[in-house]
């Protein structure tokens, strides 16, 4: 009976496998991610270790780009690379990377693509206008914009130069005031110092525009103050002037002392002696141009004395 149990015993023993230990599991790669500039990141299926981290970028000729790592933890890891190229495809590979705690430190790899390059949109100005009573020319471009060093030159179809002044500019438009120009012409510009965007290198931007005709000017009404003894009158738009002079008549052709105590471009203010009450008079004032125009005119208009 002994022996039947010892040999039984034996036979268990040889049927019975050793207990083996359960393998490391090893560090992988859950998912791989193009950022942008050169950034990529590795997500890891499960928490990592690191140790002597060696990274390698090749593409797919086998060329080797330099890389560094920028971000580190245990569950991803960031990476950049230099000199990439859009629309290219890219594999990796990472060393002395270990899942958990414990056992052999290895090696990860993956790919990744850059996307296509976007295509660039040319800088060119979206809209120009330009403010004859102000003399500004505003200019709004297609997309932001920077400046350094910046010039604007404004020339007729003769060649001409005009003076620039009183740029204002912020990164979507540019103003600036012109002096001198007529109104009915065509003139280019040539803005220098200017670029797209924040990046690359600044150029230069030119167009063209065309001033408004001269609007048609007159005395629209007159006012009279017979006890200050003062005239005004406005303008049916708004003028410049060019050695005003005023007169007033009446029928008989006599002439009364004026003197021009304040004008702006919508109208003038005057004194004027010996005007009766419920006469007509001619007012007449010379070296007037619509804002804009080239050409002075001599307006005239005929009122009742009386106080309004």
């Amino acid at each position: 009976m002994k022996r039947r149990i010892i040999a039984a015993l034996i036979a268990l023993t040889t049927v019975l496998p050793a207990a083996q230990p359960a393998l490391a599991a090893r560090a992988s790669v859950k998912k791989t991610e193009y950022e942008g500039a050169g950034r990529v990141e590795i997500d890891f299926r499960r928490d990592v270790q690191y140790k002597n981290l060696k990274l390698t970028v090749k593409d797919s000729t086998g060329k080797i780009y330099a890389a560094r790592i920028l971000q580190r933890d245990e569950d991803d890891l960031t990476f950049q690379v230099q000199n990439i190229q859009p629309g290219m495809k890219y594999a990796y590979s990472l060393s002395g990377v270990r899942a958990g705690r414990s056992g052999k430190y290895g090696k990860v790899s993956g790919k990744f693509s850059v996307p296509p390059a976007k295509p660039t949109t040319p800088l060119a100005v979206k809209r120009a206008v330009y403010d004859a009573g102000d003399r500004e020319l505003d200019l709004d471009f297609n997309q932001k914009v920077s400046y350094k060093n910046l010039k604007v030159k404004v020339k007729d179809s003769t060649g001409k130069s005009y003076s620039v002044r009183s740029i204002d500019r912020d990164d979507d438009g540019l103003s600036f005031r012109i002096s001198n120009i007529a109104a009915g012409r065509s003139y280019t510009y040539t803005i220098t110092g200017i670029r797209a965007g924040k990046s690359g290198s600044y150029g230069t931007l030119k167009g063209s525009f065309s001033t408004p005709a001269a609007a048609s000017v007159s005395i629209k009404e007159v006012d009279c103050d017979l006890e200050d003894r003062e005239l005004s009158f406005e303008f049916s738009t708004r003028v410049k002037y060019k050695n005003p002079k005023v007169t007033v008549k009446d029928s008989s052709g006599k002439r009364y002392s004026v003197r021009i105590l304040e004008r702006d471009s919508e109208g003038i203010e005057a004194r004027v002696s010996g005007l009766k009450r419920g006469k007509t008079y001619t007012l007449t004032v010379s070296g007037v141009s619509a804002k804009g125009g080239s050409s002075f005119k001599t307006l005239s208009k005929s009122f009742v004395a009386r106080d309004d």
